[in-house]
């Protein structure tokens, strides 16, 4: 318990370096909204089968590598990414929580610099965001692209990879989310192979998930609307 409070002090620390209190205590406050009243994700989906080559255009200068523990990783490429999480302890509780879960790391490095990153995981984490899904699917989640690297293509990339390295294992359907005011990633996704599937709320109630789906092709009639309110508890970790 201490060392965590150790770290986020540590983290508190970094972000008013960085941005500066007022200019922290905006974004804090865009958050809070984002969480409490803008809580709603669209949720993409594809089946393995569905996953071919031809469906993707190839960049050369953009490549991704999967890890499955932080020791794998490079040196010098953690100390990159340090930079933009707080310092290597704050990274490293971010890498440990997925990796103790048995998620896997993908890294995306432009001309060999890392450039972001995204997560995937066989079953989900306990389900996914209330949404019942097998252990035959698989969920991405997670991503980010570092600053001065967005715009070019980078979330696209991983993204790809991550389906064509997966579409033998997985034999089932592989399933992406993203918050409707990510207006980057909702650009970027349908550009590889995921569709649009369904639009998701979500509330936090005494540390259980609560989601409220809307199935895309149910958009027209309320009355099937809401069959897909499903309250499928997942315990937050």
């Amino acid at each position: 318990m201490l060392m965590w409070l150790r770290m986020r002090v540590k983290l508190l620390n970094f972000w008013i370096k960085k941005y500066g209190f007022l200019e922290l205590t905006k974004l804090a406050g865009v958050r809070a909204w984002r969480t409490c009243f803008n809580f709603e994700e669209v949720l993409f989906i594809i089946h393995s089968s569905n996953v071919h080559n031809k469906t993707f255009k190839h960049v050369e200068h953009i490549t991704v590598d999967p890890y499955l523990t932080e020791e794998n990783i490079p040196e010098a490429d953690l100390d990159v990414m340090a930079t933009y999480k707080g310092g290597r302890t704050a990274l490293h509780f971010l890498l440990d929580k997925f990796f103790k879960k048995g998620a896997v790391f993908w890294l995306a490095r432009v001309k060999g610099v890392p450039a972001g990153y995204h997560w995937s995981i066989e079953g989900g984490l306990d389900g996914f965001d209330s949404f019942p899904i097998s252990t035959s699917d698989c969920v991405l989640f997670a991503s980010e692209v570092y600053p001065e690297f967005r715009g070019q293509g980078v979330n696209s990339a991983t993204i790809q990879k991550i389906l064509m390295d997966l579409k033998e294992k997985v034999r089932g359907n592989f399933y992406i989310t993203c918050y409707v005011w990510n207006k980057a990633n909702l650009r970027s996704i349908p550009k590889t192979c995921f569709e649009e599937f369904a639009t998701s709320r979500r509330v936090r109630i005494l540390g259980y998930h609560i989601g409220i789906w809307k199935l895309k092709q149910f958009d027209h009639s309320e009355k099937k609307r809401a069959i897909t309110n499903l309250a499928y508890k997942n315990k937050l970790k």
